[in-house]
């Protein structure tokens, strides 16, 4: 059965797995106080409101609280479709966590390829293969983002970690071929590195995540 599941994620950002999903939060509510857009000229969608990236209190709430919102949600898909021309698909993933303990296990059953074939298995982001390293995967047969368990979106890195399996999402419902599976890492790294730089971050600051570590999780083994 774990041949069915694809992993996907994001250097001390990602993996996969098998837990039911859970209802979608509310949409935040007032006025939205707009962070003042970077000056790359690439951006072509408004930058993340702080109503959206700062919506949760200091304690941990309840998964269901944390889920997110339509609003984050729609706000993504029109951001990647602007910038890197993926379909603005809004048939969104379902949403699910899991201790990061249990994402690393579902990474370990698989490998990350078996001689350049897709097996269905992408290659999950993470310097190290440790449990705390893997914080999110895309399970492409389910449709279905599972996020670490202490995932809250209140800060633009954890959400570039949603941005990065989205990528995966609207690949995966828009039918894009790929010569293999770790191919469609490129463009997840490409996208989380510019969604951090709209909020003056970057991969390899936010996650120990540079070029050479990209390369070499986007290459094809033949």
């Amino acid at each position: 059965m774990l041949k069915q599941i694809i992993l996907s994620g994001t250097l001390i950002v990602s993996g996969t797995i098998n837990i039911s999903s859970a209802l979608a939060t509310e949409e935040p509510t007032g006025p939205a106080e707009q962070i003042a857009p970077t000056t790359d000229n690439t951006v072509k969608a408004p930058p993340v409101s702080i109503a959206i990236i700062n919506r949760l209190p200091a304690d941990l709430p309840s998964r269901e609280m944390r889920l997110p919102s339509q609003a984050l949600m729609n706000e993504i898909v029109d951001w990647l479709s602007g910038n890197f021309g993926l379909p603005a698909i809004y048939d969104y993933p379902h949403i699910a966590f899991a201790s990061p303990a249990r994402l690393a296990f579902i990474r370990h059953k698989e490998p990350a390829s078996n001689n350049g074939r897709d097996t269905g298995v992408e290659h999950p982001m993470a310097t190290t293969i440790q449990p705390q390293d893997v914080v999110a995967l895309y399970d492409k047969s389910t449709q279905t983002v599972f996020l670490a368990d202490d995932w809250t979106g209140a800060s633009p890195a954890e959400i570039s970690v949603l941005v990065h399996e989205m990528v995966h999402h609207l690949q995966n419902m828009g039918r894009l071929v790929f010569a293999c599976p770790s191919a469609r890492e490129k463009l997840a790294y490409e996208a989380q590195e510019l969604w951090l730089r709209r909020f003056g971050q970057a991969l390899e600051s936010a996650f120990g995540v540079d070029r050479l570590t990209i390369l070499v999780r986007s290459a094809c083994s033949f």
